[in-house]
């Protein structure tokens, strides 16, 4: 599919253009983006936007070279006049791999010639530095403060806070109503943004792009469910639920009404995701309704709480999307980075205690920084995508990213003008 969805592409390059640009138009887009693709072989699905990216560092070299001059770039047509940055990571967490994303982005920004420091919301009033242990050495970080309106770490009074916090658990305190802006947009955060929020405008535009290309649009658009009242511990709760799970289901058994001979027959399963979720935490997978009205209490404790244990109140269902790429054997998934709507890079997601109808973004997951120009170098029975060349998954999955950047930056717009 990757060949033919390069084909498309090429072939309708210039409306693509106009047809993004049009899109693009009054819209403000978010500083960065990451997506989470499944790639089945007949159908490649975005199956996540995560709008505060957590994995700068595994980036390729190629990724990493190109990342400072593209942030700069977004800064400077977007907040000019900016040089001086304060870069604020999640507050629950001394995870070294994920204080390495922290190291990676910051140094990106620095090498770009702005004047950066880390802040960190873990030790309130702290006076002096704290280091945090990234895989590379320590990074350091100056608690928050704030005088009036405008939020300061240490000494250090920044003209922009640049996010890398998805506040699942709330917008601090310390930063509500601060005069300075923030990238991403605060009110992206997990507290308040939704799932089937972003699949509501992403699908239909994933629709008008298979059209504009001249495939079946259900090739890349998941079926995709919502479900407002999650209650996991009551049989009534379940039960309503399940019978969500049926109807979506019965509409996935349809036969397609343009079959394909490389489809397989493949049973068909759904996944259950925290429509405000994150850290891949608060997702399952099911086949029947059954296993949703049968599920054991680990199941449904996992599906209680989110991220820093917050409560997971509701639930999107999709379609699930079998991953048909894999590494040495083990199921992965591409990511794309995005600054803005241009792509920058990405990496493989591998799990090899997971299946390729599972959810890989779980403990055990690794990192390959399998560069998609490194595709071509593997042996095929080391990898098998089949991408046709590494450039054709870039192509690809680089322009599926852009579409999602769309849909994020449409969120931005009803959120900034009140409508959700």
């Amino acid at each position: 599919m990757i060949q033919e969805l390069k084909q498309g592409i090429q072939k309708h390059a210039p409306a693509l253009e106009q047809w993004f640009e049009a899109r693009k138009a009054g819209l403000k887009l978010s500083l960065y983006a990451s997506v989470d693709i499944r790639n089945s072989h007949d159908k490649i699905c975005l199956v996540d936007t995560n709008a505060f990216p957590a994995g700068f560092n595994n980036l390729c070299r190629h990724g990493r070279d190109d990342l400072p001059e593209t942030l700069a770039g977004f800064l400077e047509q977007n907040f000019p006049g900016a040089r001086r940055l304060l870069l604020l990571p999640e507050a629950h967490t001394r995870n070294p791999p994920y204080l390495e994303n922290v190291r990676a982005l910051a140094q990106a920004f620095q090498t770009a010639g702005f004047d950066l420091r880390i802040g960190t919301l873990l030790e309130p009033g702290a006076s002096g530095p704290i280091r945090l242990p990234a895989l590379s050495g320590d990074v350091e970080c100056f608690s928050l403060t704030r005088a009036a309106d405008r939020v300061r770490a240490g000494e250090f009074e920044p003209d922009l806070v640049i996010s890398n916090n998805d506040f699942r658990a709330g917008l601090p305190e310390i930063l509500q109503g601060i005069a300075q802006p923030m990238a991403p947009l605060g009110e992206l955060g997990w507290y308040r943004r939704k799932k089937s929020d972003h699949f509501r405008l992403l699908n239909p535009l994933l629709a008008e792009f298979a059209d504009l290309i001249g495939i079946a649009p259900r090739r890349l658009v998941p079926l995709t469910d919502y479900h407002p009242d999650a209650d996991f511990e009551t049989a009534a709760g379940r039960e309503a639920l399940a019978i969500k799970v049926e109807a979506l289901l019965a509409r996935l058994h349809e036969p397609p009404p343009d079959p394909r001979p490389s489809q397989g027959a493949d049973q068909p399963f759904v996944f259950i995701k925290d429509n405000s979720g994150t850290y891949g935490m608060a997702i399952m997978t099911v086949t029947s309704g059954d296993e949703v009205r049968r599920a054991s209490h680990r199941t449904r404790t996992k599906m209680k709480l989110g991220k820093g244990r917050a409560p997971v109140k509701e639930v999107i269902l999709q379609e699930g999307i079998v991953t048909g790429d894999s590494l040495a054997g083990c199921p992965m998934e591409p990511v794309i980075y995005l600054v803005g709507d241009q792509p920058v890079g990405g990496f493989f997601r591998v799990h090899c205690q997971r299946t390729d109808r599972q959810n890989l973004n779980v403990q055990g997951m690794t990192f390959e920084t399998l560069c998609f120009h490194e595709v071509e170098g593997q042996p095929q029975e080391v990898i098998d995508d089949q991408c046709g060349s590494p450039a054709d998954l870039f192509l690809v999955y680089g322009t599926l990213g852009r579409i999602a950047t769309l849909a994020l930056a449409m969120e931005v717009k009803e959120i900034t003008s009140g409508q959700t």
